[in-house]
């Protein structure tokens, strides 16, 4: 927001350019008041009536003294305490007036050595100022008087010069009479010669208000018109003084002098007016060439929007019913020119399409009755005969007595606006029918998907169900697989043994894979967080697949980091299941060769970390286009692989399943030849508390652990007996008997 002008600050013809030479009228008055201390000083001191200090010692003059101290506060004054500075201006005129009405009456200027050496109060006012000193100060009363303008223009300022140059040459015009420079009357040099304070005094006057007046503005008062005028006023002036000098001498007839003195000033004040007439007709020509210009370009411009836009104005009569138009869309596109045509209302009613004129005029008369603005959309006939979509919006002129009498508004051509709006009806009409269809699409896709839903839950639940079954009689199978190779018989029928042993695990491991996979999909595998020792879950599955690595000519390998928490909190037996299959895959695919197990952990926040696994091996790797679908369902790197290693595709979208949810990623380096590194990470969170206990038990002496590699050491051997009889229970409730008494049990297997 702009700050509010204050009153100091209110005027541009008196303030000059600004408070610079303000304040040099503010100095000059300050110094116009010293100087009239200065005069009165020495009569006030030292009792003399005479002013040494001015040349000639001209006498004090009270009335001077007076005319400096009201005009210095009156120019002091004038900004801030504007009513203080009028009374003070009038003030000065009153004194002006009386000393011209006693000058008329004693026209005689003395000097001061004709005067009294005595100070007195007939002495003080003896030698007053003088006809030139007093029309001064009545001229510079009256330019005071008149109240601080609001801003310049062309007409004050030139005065206010005028007024101000007038002040310096009469100020000119006693200095010359004072130093006897030119040729003059005897009388005008004594009268003068009493009056260099007065000379002073007007030269200040005129500098102060010059310096208020100064407003050197091209389109207000030019430099040359200032200029002119000063050399006008001051020099015309001054020669009306000498032409008067030179009558006065020339011949005794006192009205000669007078009225060359008046021609001449007269003939000076006219030049000086001509000249700022002369400079404010150029400046109002100016003004109104420029408002030409810019009334031309705005026309150029409004000619320009209402060829190219589709935009229209229009002014209707409401006495005479008479209409101008503007609208350059409603004529032929191949007229460039501006269309401005004058019509009436009845005919141009007849331009609009037949079912829009009731309705039109209907609004029209509201808008009028209701003092509305008045807006209606309606169709308009083109000169092709075609109608086009307007939009008329005007608002109602009225009189002093509130009748309307015009009509001015805008005429917009909507034509193509409606026309889309009607495109956008039908595409939101073709959108609400698609809606529908979707909206019945949707349905039906959902009762596919509840159908599907039921399906996938109804297949899992069969397959959660079947292998559960098949699991049952599988163990039963392994379990007699498992005695018959323990028993006495002959090396072809143990080797016969051994394979189908072989072959029902490999059923059974299926059959577990079906199951995870099921319980994958249906969401309902969940992860565990109990207590667990790391290394001895990790060592386990090392020490179950060293047997099937060595009959490959393989050398596993475990290298477990030392910073790799032992007691943690995880689903050991799902980590268990990621190294089982990992792993397992690494031995069966690699021969004679070293697959090498890497764990590592990273710690996080709050106790947890992350447990980095990598499985490499030196077998036969994977190509980059067999990685993409290397985890998806029932998938293998080759269909050849299938052939000649077996598996069903699906331990690694387990893996992938169970390392997701445990928090972690898994994924596969490796290209054909040179071996694969699977690895993957799981979260975990390493048990504090149990690491805290165990650490103050280190001092004691542990038991030896058992080899890590050795799987034979893993479990005691079982007696044969309380195998068969643990089969020979399970048979027994499979065939719906009640089981046995563990004698007879015994008994028989024996005897068997």
């Amino acid at each position: 927001m702009l700050p509010a002008t204050s009153t100091t600050h209110q005027s541009d013809a008196d303030n000059g350019i600004g408070w610079p030479l303000r304040g040099l009228a503010y100095g000059l008055a300050g110094i116009m008041i010293g100087i009239a201390v200065m005069l009165a000083t020495p009569p006030l001191l030292s009792g003399s009536i005479a002013v040494a200090w001015l040349p000639g010692a001209p006498p004090f003059h009270a009335d001077v003294v007076a005319v400096a101290i009201l005009a210095g506060l009156a120019l002091l004054t004038r900004d801030t305490a504007g009513a203080l500075s009028r009374l003070l201006a009038l003030a000065l005129a009153c004194l002006s007036i009386v000393s011209l009405f006693s000058f008329i009456r004693h026209p005689e200027l003395q000097l001061a050595a004709e005067l009294s050496a005595s100070l007195s109060l007939s002495a003080l006012w003896s030698g007053h100022m003088g006809p030139v000193v007093g029309i001064g100060a009545l001229l510079t009363a009256a330019r005071l008087y008149v109240p601080v303008s609001k801003r310049a223009t062309i007409g004050n300022v030139p005065l206010g010069w005028s007024a101000a140059m007038t002040l310096v040459a009469l100020s000119i015009t006693l200095a010359i009479g004072a130093l006897d420079i030119l040729p003059q009357a005897a009388n005008w040099t004594i009268h003068a010669a009493a009056l260099p304070d007065g000379a002073v005094i007007l030269l200040l006057l005129g500098a102060a208000c010059a310096a208020r007046t100064f407003h050197a503005s091209p389109s207000i008062a030019p430099i040359q018109l200032l200029a002119g005028q000063s050399v006008v006023l001051i020099g015309g002036i001054i020669a009306s003084f000498i032409l008067w000098q030179a009558n006065v001498a020339s011949t005794s007839l006192p009205l000669v002098p007078a009225l060359s003195f008046t021609a001449c000033l007269v003939a000076t004040y006219m030049i000086a007016g001509l000249i700022a007439l002369a400079v404010r007709v150029m400046i109002q020509q100016r003004a109104m060439a420029e408002a030409r210009a810019a009334l031309q370009a705005s026309n150029d411009l409004f000619e320009a929007a209402a060829r190219s836009s589709r935009l229209g104005i229009w002014d209707w009569d409401l006495q005479t019913g008479d209409l101008l138009i503007v609208a350059n869309y409603l004529q032929d596109r191949n007229d460039r020119s501006l269309l401005a045509s004058r019509t009436t209302i009845a005919a141009f009613t007849e331009l609009m399409h037949p079912d829009d004129q009731g309705m039109v005029m209907q609004r029209v008369n509201t808008a009028l009755r209701q003092h509305k603005p008045y807006e209606a959309e309606f169709r308009i006939r083109r000169d092709n005969g075609v109608y086009i979509w307007v939009l008329a919006r005007a608002e109602a002129t009225r009189d002093e007595t509130g009748k309307p009498v015009r009509m001015i508004g805008s005429l917009e051509d909507v034509d193509q606006i409606r026309r889309q709006m009607n495109e956008l009806e039908l595409q939101r009409q073709t959108l609400e029918e698609q809606s529908v269809k979707l909206a019945e699409t949707a349905q039906a896709l959902a009762l596919a998907r509840d159908a599907a839903e039921t399906a996938h839950k109804a297949k899992s639940s069969f397959l959660a169900m079947m292998s559960h079954e098949i699991r049952t009689p599988m163990n039963g199978v392994l379990g007699m697989l498992s005695l018959i190779q323990r028993s006495e018989i002959e090396p072809a029928l143990k080797r016969y043994a051994e394979v189908a042993h072989q072959s029902a695990r490999d059923l059974l491991g299926l059959i577990d894979d079906i199951l995870d996979v099921s319980k994958l999909e249906a969401g309902k595998l969940h992860i565990e967080a109990i207590d667990f020792d790391l290394r001895p879950s990790i060592d386990s599955v090392i020490a179950l697949l060293t047997p099937r690595a060595k009959e490959n000519g393989n050398q596993l390998i475990l290298d477990i980091a030392e910073g790799v928490p032992e007691h943690v909190i995880g689903d050991p037996l799902r980590l268990r299941q990621i190294l089982t299959n990992l792993v397992g895959n690494a031995v069966k695919f690699t021969e004679k060769g070293t697959v090498t197990v890497t764990i590592t952990a990273t710690p996080l926040q709050n106790g947890d970390f992350m447990l980095h696994c990598a499985i490499r091996d030196t077998g036969i790797g994977i190509a980059p286009e067999q990685q993409l679908t290397l985890f998806e369902p029932f998938t293998q790197a080759d269909i050849s692989m299938t052939r000649r290693y077996g598996g069903t595709g699906l331990g690694l979208t387990i893996c992938k399943h169970l390392v997701h949810l445990m928090g972690g990623e898994i994924g596969v380096i490796s290209a054909p030849g040179e071996g694969s590194t699977f690895w993957f990470t799981v979260r975990c969170r390493e048990d504090v508390e149990l690491t805290a206990k165990l650490g103050l038990q280190e001092a004691r002496p542990q038991p030896a652990p058992p080899p890590a590699n050795d799987a034979s050491t893993l479990l005691p051997p079982r007696p044969i007996e309380a195998d068969i009889a643990d089969l020979v229970q399970q048979f027994d409730r499979l065939a719906g008997r009640k089981p046995q008494g563990g004698g007879g049990t015994g008994g028989g297997v024996t005897g068997h």
